[in-house]
């Protein structure tokens, strides 16, 4: 069976074969709290009501809105087990850092340079 794939404004989404959900910026995004809402809404969407981790891949993302990393920052759905950031742009990986340094999210964040890294840390998240 092929895996969905959900475009919206900002990336596409879909839920891989492990129950990981996989996010991957189009390149200059420029994020908001609606993409923000957007993303999440997808994500429950794609996942069914399983639990799952979220890989996102910023390396496409211009900017992103104090609501839109507040409103991260505030996730504590317990649907959700573990989220992996893929910074391998210098401007991503600020956005990392700050959101990580100042919204202290409530389910385990981490960055990771490389998808691979990424992907085998969420993996442990789904036993």
């Amino acid at each position: 069976m092929a895996e969905a794939v959900i475009n919206t404004r900002c990336s596409k989404l879909w839920l891989d074969e492990r129950g990981i959900l996989r996010e991957h910026f189009f390149p200059k995004t420029d994020f908001t709290i609606q993409d923000a809402k957007q993303s999440m809404a997808v994500g429950f969407e794609l996942s069914e009501g399983a639990d799952f981790s979220w890989l996102v891949d910023m390396t496409g993302m211009r900017s992103i809105t104090k609501e839109a990393r507040e409103y991260f920052g505030e996730v504590e759905e317990s649907q959700i087990k573990a989220v992996g950031l893929v910074t391998n742009s210098p401007v991503s990986k600020v956005f990392g850092n700050f959101f990580l340094r100042f919204n202290k999210p409530a389910i385990p964040v981490r960055l990771f340079s490389s998808e691979t890294q990424a992907l085998n840390w969420l993996k442990g998240f789904l036993l």
